[in-house]
């Protein structure tokens, strides 16, 4: 789980946390889930495309050498 990386194992804080999570219903943790999911895939195909871009750039620069 998530919330052992953030909270000290065993704390106040922890517990309250764990406590909060168990109560979400299903749909908040499938939507929790799926906005994170989202977010990482949007971030992963950003860089992809830049990286493309440059070695597209590369090419061309390279062609009217």
């Amino acid at each position: 789980m998530i919330h052992s990386s953030i909270y000290p194992k065993g704390s106040k804080a922890e517990r309250r946390f764990s406590k909060v999570v168990s109560q979400l219903r299903p749909q908040t943790k499938i939507l929790w889930w799926f906005t994170s999911w989202s977010v990482m895939s949007q971030t992963r195909w950003k860089r992809a495309e830049s990286l493309t871009a440059a070695s597209h750039m590369r090419s061309i620069n390279w062609s009217f050498e």
